[in-house]
């Protein structure tokens, strides 16, 4: 680890402290069964039991309150296929700012309806990236707004970083945390937060197989940004952000994969075993440790429980 942190030690600090009237420290639970069939002590840090059942707030209300004098003028704008249009829509209705996400077509019916909750204004889009991206320059454009960007700003890495902040505090020995990655808002927080409080601990990025742009950027050394992500995690279907690759390419210590079926699996066996509902991107990380099991035997390891917007019919319907 060569790289200087963007973010320093008191930087984070001071984002826990600032997002600390509105988020929540979330659990960090273990379940014996869990343990026994790992061989290994695992802690499940559960941002699912946020108000938004996701982690996205942290980030969210970091930006709002770091810039919430220019941001109450003109208003936010975002593109998000859930969690992070929540996020926004919710920290924005707690400090009054106005809201508009623009949202593709095929997001999760239960995470637009999350959305719709608090009051923001929703614009349909195409399912691309490109679509995603045009729709909200056309609208900041015409209309001024504020773009929040979903991962790919340092604003929002420092408030996800506070995720594991938590875990290191709750669990100080803490070996391994495996963290899904997507963006990489959540995985590079994570990566600079470990690297001040808690520096021996090994942090591992978890992506499906057919999502896999973050460990083909890992693997060569160059971000990837031409595959194509098709996968039942959707909150993990994004390419890994311009600011998030480099912190992951200095600090992870790898990327690993898992396949769909394995994640339908864990989400599946999480829900009717352990009555924990947690959405596909969530069971990435529990997928990657069933093909770990001897390498993490009597560890200490956390595991990031990003989100639970999902139908619990999901898993049964398919």
């Amino acid at each position: 680890m060569t790289s200087i942190s963007p973010i320093s030690i008191h930087d984070f600090n001071d984002a826990k402290q600032r997002i600390s009237p509105f988020v929540s420290e979330t659990p960090l639970i273990e379940i014996e069964a869990l343990n026994t069939y790992f061989n290994a002590n695992i802690f499940l840090k559960c941002e699912q039991f946020h108000p938004i059942r996701a982690f996205k707030m942290r980030g969210a209300f970091n930006f709002l309150l770091k810039n919430k004098q220019t941001l109450a003028e003109s208003g936010v704008i975002t593109h998000s296929s859930g969690n992070h249009g929540q996020a926004l829509a919710y920290a924005s209705f707690q400090l009054g700012i106005k809201c508009t996400v623009v949202v593709p077509q095929g997001a999760p019916q239960v995470k637009i309806e999350g959305m719709k909750r608090w009051n923001c204004n929703i614009v349909r889009c195409e399912n691309n990236i490109d679509a995603r991206e045009s729709m909200c320059s056309e609208i900041q454009e015409r209309e001024g707004q504020t773009l929040v960007p979903p991962y790919d700003h340092l604003d929002i890495i420092e408030g996800q970083g506070t995720a594991a902040m938590e875990i290191i505090k709750l669990q100080p020995g803490i070996e391994e945390i495996y963290c899904p990655l997507g963006g990489g808002g959540l995985l590079a927080g994570s990566l600079l937060a470990a690297s001040h409080f808690s520096p021996e601990v090994s942090i591992y990025g978890c992506e499906p197989e057919m999502a896999r742009d973050g460990f083909l950027g890992f693997s060569s050394g160059q971000r990837n940004t031409s595959f194509k992500a098709d996968t039942c995690a959707d909150g993990l279907r994004t390419t890994v952000g311009e600011i998030n690759f480099p912190i992951i390419k200095s600090y992870a210590r790898d990327i690993l994969l898992c396949s769909e079926d394995s994640i339908m699996h864990w989400g599946s066996k999480m829900l009717k075993e352990y009555n924990l509902l947690i959405e596909p991107s969530s069971a990435v990380p529990l997928a990657i440790l069933d093909t770990r099991r001897s390498e993490i035997a009597g560890k200490n390891i956390a595991v990031l429980i990003s989100g639970g917007n999902v139908n619990p019919e999901y898993y049964s319907s398919n």
